[in-house]
């Protein structure tokens, strides 16, 4: 199910631990997962949520989910809200979007869609 495999991204970045982030994140799948789960380290680290709502979950296609969430977290010691929409792939081992319920397959997250947290300082 796409939200347990959002939920468990947010448990893992709650609780620091980018090498369990890194393998469901699907926007770097060519590097070994020690690499991987160090740019997760970079773009992540510097933010610590803190909870999270799940507002809606749409299956928008065969092999994607769309989810709504409102997430709470501290960036430079400032408490901030942010509403993202979070895109999910179903995904075989080959990193090939297959159809849901298909065996060997996992739910993965797009990096991408948690830009307005990550980024926010930049804007």
């Amino acid at each position: 199910m796409p939200e347990r495999t959002f939920a468990e991204f947010m448990f893992y970045w709650i609780n620091s631990n980018y090498g369990k982030m890194a393998i469901l994140i699907t926007d770097y799948l060519d590097i070994p997962i020690n690499k991987k789960a160090g740019k997760v380290r970079q773009e992540f680290g510097h933010i610590k949520p803190i909870d999270f709502l799940i507002i809606s979950i749409n299956d928008t296609a065969p092999a994607t989910t769309t989810i709504i969430a409102t997430i709470k977290y501290i960036e430079k010691k400032e408490a901030k809200t942010c509403e993202i929409t979070a895109d999910l792939i179903y995904i075989n081992e080959t990193h090939k979007a297959t159809l849901r319920g298909e065996p060997n397959g996992m739910w993965s997250i797009h990096q991408r869609s948690f830009n307005p947290i990550i980024y926010s300082n930049l804007v």
